[in-house]
């Protein structure tokens, strides 16, 4: 285990992961994390240090050590989010990150690509995982999701397994500098509302099924 935002643990990683394997091939940059929930201002500077840490920082880092060991079609995968495309309600800074980390993607496809190295990422919608429970456990809030995606549900891990793959392929190979949106078809109409003080209180409802609740932690759709 190493710390995403931690030069000297993930430089470790790599060395460690070479001097035990020979070689690296594929990275996938899949941490990250979202202490931060409401409105965009309300922020705290210690939120928006700890979220570009992890969420982009991180998978600079990574992508920095591992790239000089990976060979000519090597792959870097990072793991964004359709938030990387749209704002998501409450959760603007992680917004922001996945929105620089897609960025990040095309700038490290752009100049890895003379070494043959392929970079690529993937978007994620709402998927069912451990970090994203307070919207799937939530029976008000995952009818909602489920109601506004084409799919009619939530997406599972399985549901990313085949995108994956396929950018750790050599099926890939012609391809860099792309983000795959993986989200049960949610993004096609967008949210785009006004908020107002009754929506964010609906948002908080559906989040946390109380009127005054705590910030959670990490919320993290797609990741």
């Amino acid at each position: 285990p190493a710390h995403a935002g931690d030069p000297d643990a993930l430089q470790n990683l790599v060395q460690t992961t070479v001097a035990s394997l020979g070689r690296v091939d594929i990275v996938v940059n899949n941490a990250a994390t979202n202490p931060h929930f409401g409105p965009i201002l309300e922020a705290e500077a210690s939120h928006w240090q700890k979220i570009f840490e992890v969420n982009v920082f991180g998978a600079f880092l990574l992508a920095k050590y591992a790239a000089p060991h990976l060979p000519e079609g090597g792959k870097i995968i990072n793991i964004a989010s359709i938030l990387g495309f749209q704002p998501g309600m409450g959760m603007g800074v992680y917004s922001t990150s996945k929105a620089a980390l897609i960025m990040l993607t095309r700038v490290l496809a752009q100049e890895l690509a003379p070494q043959g190295i392929q970079v690529n990422a993937l978007a994620p919608g709402f998927i069912r995982t451990r970090f994203s429970e307070a919207l799937w456990n939530n029976p008000a809030t995952r009818a909602h999701l489920e109601g506004r995606t084409p799919a009619g549900r939530i997406g599972n891990p399985d549901d990313l397994t085949a995108a994956a793959l396929y950018l750790a392929s050599a099926g890939s190979s012609f391809m860099t500098g792309q983000t795959l949106v993986i989200d049960g078809g949610i993004t096609l109409a967008g949210d785009v509302r006004r908020p107002s003080a009754a929506r964010w209180q609906a948002v908080r409802l559906r989040f946390h099924g109380q009127k005054a609740a705590p910030q959670p932690a990490t919320v993290l759709p797609g990741a």
